[in-house]
């Protein structure tokens, strides 16, 4: 019998994915649905426990862990979350961290994007972590939400994240969160011409076992769909004639990130 988890806060998103070139002559735009987790870290033991079709360790069709994050060393996620924020200058007490982000499915896993919301004791700190393709993440500070659920905030890319955008680029992440719904749009700019949008939208329901199986039907192999559909892309815009951006053309312009998500490998 499938029975829902005895939990209020960690949900599943069905969303829309949208990325658009907004450059008049790149003409370029492509949709998809996929399944996001919203997860309450402080639960994924429990999830562990109560369902079959999720573990914390990849040992079930869908997981979810430390090891799919920005990695410091520590044994779960807020732990990790909280010594970045204190290297950033910000020593506050967590009481709860959710993320949105995909899980891992069948072992294999690639978030071009999770955001983490961090519960302190007088606010909620929205921190945006990007994945590229060459094995590298950093996390973005985008400040807290307001009373609404929304925050907004410009702020230099310093990293390398597509050869067909360039180095000295800003991003604008744009997210909202009520009880029922959860949008989180990226907008890469320079100076002030938008180059590319990409917005993740849904709503919010229920963790289940059946939820999951659904998705693994509905929705299969969700990490190879998102990086098959990078590198379609890719070659879609190499056709075009794209401009290309080498990614060892400007180190000076790609700061503050990690290599295979290691603290240790961390890049200044």
């Amino acid at each position: 019998m499938v029975k829902p988890v005895p939990v209020l806060r960690s949900r599943l998103v069905n969303a829309l994915v949208i990325h658009e070139r907004l450059r008049e002559r790149e003409n370029h735009r492509f949709t998809y649905r996929v399944f996001y987790g919203f997860i309450d870290v402080d639960e994924i033991p429990q999830l562990d426990q109560e369902l079959w079709t999720f573990s914390a360790r990849g040992r079930s069709l869908y997981s979810l862990g430390a090891q799919d994050f920005l990695n410091y060393g520590k044994p779960d996620i807020k732990s990790n979350i909280q010594c970045w924020l204190k290297d950033h200058g910000h020593d506050v007490q967590i009481q709860r961290v959710q993320v949105f982000a995909h899980l891992r499915t069948l072992g294999m896993n690639f978030n071009p994007l999770s955001v983490f919301f961090v519960e302190t004791p007088n606010e909620t700190l929205c921190l945006a972590e990007v994945d590229n393709t060459f094995g590298e993440a950093k996390l973005y500070l985008v400040g807290p939400l307001g009373k609404d659920g929304h925050v907004t905030k410009r702020i230099p890319k310093e990293y390398y994240v597509s050869p067909f955008i360039e180095h000295d680029a800003d991003f604008i992440f744009d997210i909202r969160r009520n009880e029922d719904t959860l949008k989180v749009q990226v907008t890469t700019v320079k100076g002030k011409e938008p180059i590319l949008y990409a917005s993740m939208e849904g709503h919010l329901h229920a963790i289940t076992d059946w939820n999951l199986l659904s998705y693994l039907f509905r929705m299969p192999m969700t990490p190879i769909k998102v990086l098959g559909a990078i590198h379609w892309h890719a070659l879609r815009l190499m056709i075009k004639r794209i401009p290309y951006f080498k990614k060892e053309d400007h180190p000076e312009q790609q700061r503050d990130y990690y290599v295979h998500k290691d603290h240790n490998r961390h890049i200044t």
